[in-house]
């Protein structure tokens, strides 16, 4: 998605997008705009993905400024869109959130188990989250594999 995003947003940006495999974010400055490259495989728990700033750079939070985030560029295709897609990040932290700890202890039991019934909702939220994502990456013109 990055490269696409650097291609459609980056005027004339023909740079090389590696993963940012040693450093976890790559930032790519495009003119006025920053987009930051996630290495999301190596995240084991959900709290590293909020403390990676992935969240932020779609909300365009950057520490104690509130800038433009992708969600700003969805916006001005898509309002309902953009307005989903905020409501359902907060949606999948919060049923992420549910799940008790230990993770391990957690996933143990029927599927009526309170446990498994958090990491079902926060499954589904993830999913909701995820078709959203495809979504406003179509509205923005960028093709991206959902899956």
């Amino acid at each position: 998605m990055i490269s696409a995003l650097s291609r459609r947003f980056g005027a004339g940006f023909d740079g090389e997008v590696p993963s940012p495999t040693f450093t976890l974010v790559q930032t790519y400055e495009l003119g006025p705009l920053s987009l930051q490259h996630f290495d999301c495989y190596r995240i084991e728990r959900p709290e590293e993905a909020w403390e990676l700033g992935i969240e932020d750079a779609m909300l365009g939070r950057y520490g104690d400024t509130d800038g433009p985030g992708i969600d700003d560029l969805v916006q001005q295709v898509d309002s309902t869109l953009a307005n989903d897609m905020r409501a359902a990040m907060t949606a999948a932290r919060t049923a992420i959130l549910q799940i008790p700890v230990p993770f391990d202890q957690a996933i143990l039991g029927p599927d009526t188990s309170p446990g498994r019934v958090a990491i079902a909702a926060a499954i589904d939220a993830l999913n909701h989250q995820t078709d959203l994502l495809a979504q406003c990456a179509a509205a923005l013109g960028i093709s991206i594999s959902a899956t």
